[in-house]
This record gives structure tokens, C-alpha cells and sequence, in this order.
């Protein structure tokens, strides 16, 4: 067992009226699966007001502790701005427990990754083994200028440790080191299989939707294909998430025959019951790293309908789902079309397909892959 893990990230926390501590599902969820390899996990992160929202979770391994910092950054000036206002306090509580660290992990891209990444770079009588996370598209043109600049400054190891990012890329610099994004169990990957082997292809479909209501996130091409699709063919639509286009569904909703139910953020044990309900994920995204939705829907046999950003492309293919090449001339409305018309024994076997590369993604897969690349010599 190692001595102490440090992670530093803009991961939202809200404390509930219960007096009880919440913060972003799927990252309390990876720390409580990999939290037993440490005698203490200490996670570095952004407290809110107000409360917490459905997708939060509390902390459930008892060596966890969080350390609260104030948020800065954001979309408008001022809250740019608000970065110098807070560098202060943040490098102060990261000092204080880094001091006594044998493992740092620090999730980006965020705001105050612009300093922290050259700040680590001058830590140069470093005692703990230090790598960063990059969760975005390693690829990717159309980024803002922050993240550009914090990918440059990666891919130029101005940090000097090793970086996990999500795919294989030409040209990747030998520091930077392909990493599948964990979000699974080996029991849920268990219980997938069996569920895999009960469900049924046959129309109408029940497709689900994960993810901002955004443009990133393509809700305008989702909307179109919806409005094209064949009320025949769809049972329902589930909608899960939040944002500003919300209202350009519920349009297609008043046209449609087939219910659009939005649930808004759900805990992730209700968002795999609806994955493996569903026949089909959508996601028509105009970026990625690579999403934890495509996995966990590859485990429970909903079969991904998808744009080729990222490193999407590098698991999704003809042979386990349908994917949509944004920069052609087919819509996501034509590639969606084609699923819906697909026989029910040619779907099931893209389910079962998918679901072999589901335990590339488990908990114990990525432990394992940190301890041989990332742990091997105690220099990281």
C-alpha cells in the first residue's frame, strides 16, 4: 500500500442540507473505487454554494478527505480575473498537503492549470511521484485558448512527469501515455453481459441522450434527428443533463408521437439502469476526449450512435456501433436512420462486440496500467 495520493482538480463540491459533503459523481466515484491502493486520499477541489445537484455523490471510503479551494475562472472576464484573485490560497493548500505526499495527481484542463503546470515544473526536489490527467481532446483545433496553451505546455513536459490523455495520436511524445478513462467495476461488467444476453433489438427503440444541452455537446443535430427519425420506430427518447437548448427539444417533443422524457442529472446508478434499457446512445458531439458514457453504455448493450471527434474513433467502428463523420456530407440524422433500420440480430451482435472492450475501462485495468507506466520507478 502506498503512503498518501494527493488530487488536485476543479471538481465541483456542494455540502447538502444533511451537513453531508457531494461532489461530481463520476470523480467521486473513480476515487472511491482506487482509494484502498493509499493509507490516505487527499482530494483538492472546489467548494459551491448552494445544493447539491442529483448527479452528486458522497464520499463513501473512509481514507478520503476533501480540501476545499475557492473557485476562479470562467467564461466571462471577471471571472477570469477571479484566477489571480485566488492563486494565493490554492498554491498554499496544495503546498501543505503535497509536502507529505508519495502520489500527486492534478486533472486538467482547468483554470488554475495555466500556473500549476509551470509551478510543478520548478518543483525540481520532488519526494512524491507526480503525473497530470488531461481529460480533453489531445487533438482537437477548435479549443479555448487556455486548454490550448495547457496542452502546449504538457506536450512540451513543462512539468516534468508523465501525462495521461485519452487516445493513440502520431507524433505523441513519449511522456504522454494513452490511458482508457476508468468508470467500471468488474462486477458491473459482470452484471452487463448477462443483461446484454436478455435484451431485445426488436422496434420500437429506446434511445437516451448523456450529456450538456449545448451546442458542444450537438443538441442541434440531435434535435434535426430527431425530427427526421420515423415516429414508428422509437418507444421514447430519455434526455439526462442540463443547458441552454433544452427548449429546441422540447419543440420536437410537440411534433413527435413517441415522448421525450427529460430527467435532468441522475445519479449513476439510475443512468445505467436507463443505458441498459436503451437500445442506442446518441451522441453527436463537436468535441471529446473520450467520453465514460461510451463505455458504460458499451457494458450494458446500448449500442453508440456517435460523431468521430476525439479518440471516439478509436473504439467505436462499424463492427460494435455507427459512427457519424461530422466533417461528411451524411447528417447524424442519416447515420441515425441507418441504426433504426438495422436488423435485430445484426444489432445484438454489435452489443455483444461492444461489451468485450468494456473491461479496458474497469477500475481494475486502470489501477493496474497506473502501477506498471506511471508508478514503475519512483521518479514517475
Amino acid at each position: 500500500m502506498y503512503r498518501k495520493l494527493v488530487v488536485i482538480s476543479h471538481t465541483p463540491h456542494r455540502m447538502g442540507r444533511d451537513g453531508q459533503l457531494r461532489g461530481w459523481g463520476p470523480t467521486v466515484r473513480e476515487l472511491d473505487k482506487i482509494a484502498n491502493v493509499w493509507a490516505e486520499v487527499v482530494h483538492i477541489g472546489v467548494l459551491l454554494r448552494g445544493l447539491p445537484e442529483a448527479s452528486d455523490l458522497p464520499y463513501s471510503t473512509q481514507n478520503i478527505r476533501f480540501r476545499a479551494i475557492p473557485p476562479s475562472g470562467g467564461a466571462k472576464w471577471f471571472e477570469k480575473i477571479s484566477i489571480i484573485g485566488t492563486t494565493y490560497t490554492i498554491l498554499k493548500t496544495i503546498h501543505s498537503e503535497i509536502k507529505d505526499a508519495s502520489h500527486v495527481q492534478v486533472r486538467v484542463p482547468m483554470g488554475f492549470g495555466l500556473y500549476l503546470i509551470p509551478w510543478f515544473g520548478l518543483s525540481f526536489h520532488r519526494k512524491y511521484c507526480l503525473w497530470f490527467k488531461y481529460a480533453n481532446n489531445w487533438i482537437a483545433k477548435s479549443v479555448p485558448p487556455g486548454y490550448r496553451l495547457q496542452r502546449w505546455m504538457l506536450r512540451h513536459n513543462w512539468a516534468r512527469c508523465k501525462v495521461t490523455i485519452n487516445g493513440h495520436w502520431a507524433g505523441q511524445p513519449r511522456h504522454c501515455l494513452s490511458f482508457e478513462n476508468p468508470c467500471l467495476t468488474s462486477t458491473e461488467i459482470a452484471d452487463g453481459f448477462v443483461e446484454i444476453s436478455k435484451k431485445s433489438f426488436e422496434k420500437p427503440f429506446e434511445l437516451v441522450f448523456i450529456g450538456r444541452l449545448d451546442k458542444e455537446k450537438g443538441v442541434p443535430e440531435l434535435a434535426r434527428a430527431l425530427q427526421a427519425a420515423p415516429d414508428s420506430k422509437i418507444s421514447r427518447v430519455h434526455i439526462i443533463g442540463v443547458g441552454p437548448l433544452k427548449s429546441s427539444l422540447e419543440d420536437i417533443q410537440r411534433i413527435k408521437t413517441f415522448p421525450i422524457l427529460f430527467h435532468g442529472w441522475l445519479p449513476g446508478g439510475e443512468i445505467r439502469s436507463l443505458l441498459s434499457s436503451s437500445n442506442f446512445l446518441l451522441l453527436p458531439s463537436r468535441s471529446e476526449g473520450f467520453p465514460k458514457v461510451i463505455a458504460e453504455a458499451f457494458c450494458y448493450g446500448c449500442i453508440p450512435v456517435c460523431s468521430d471527434v476525439g479518440s471516439i474513433p478509436q473504439y467505436v467502428d462499424e463492427g460494435n456501433g455507427f459512427l457519424w463523420k461530422s466533417k461528411g456530407l451524411e447528417t447524424f440524422g442519416d447515420v441515425l436512420q441507418m441504426a433504426l433500420d438495422t436488423r435485430a440480430d445484426k444489432l445484438s451482435e454489435l452489443a455483444k462486440n461492444g461489451h468485450t472492450l468494456a473491461s479496458r475501462f474497469s477500475y481494475e485495468a486502470y489501477l493496474q496500467s497506473l502501477q506498471e507506466r506511471v508508478f514503475k520507478d519512483n521518479r514517475c
